[in-house]
């Protein structure tokens, strides 16, 4: 059983952080991953940097768990 009790499938079955960044990247967008709060600003750096040059961009910042809203799936 899963930590959800409303999401009745085994712990394998609960959603993963999606790889947004590489399908942006696919998709022609400048995809970045922030797992790292210290590398937050460079990243964002970059990514401004992208947008100014015209290209679309995606920031795929992956948020660490909390109980807020305890129970619910953030994405």
């Amino acid at each position: 059983m899963s930590g959800y009790p409303w999401f009745p499938y085994h712990d394998s079955d609960v959603p993963r952080h999606a790889d947004y960044h590489l399908a942006a990247s696919g998709l022609g967008a400048a995809g970045f991953k922030l797992e790292d709060p210290e590398l937050a600003e460079d990243v964002l750096r970059k990514a401004k940097e992208k947008a100014r040059e015209g290209q679309p961009v995606v920031v795929n910042a992956i948020l660490g768990k909390s109980d807020f809203r305890k129970g619910s799936i953030s994405m």
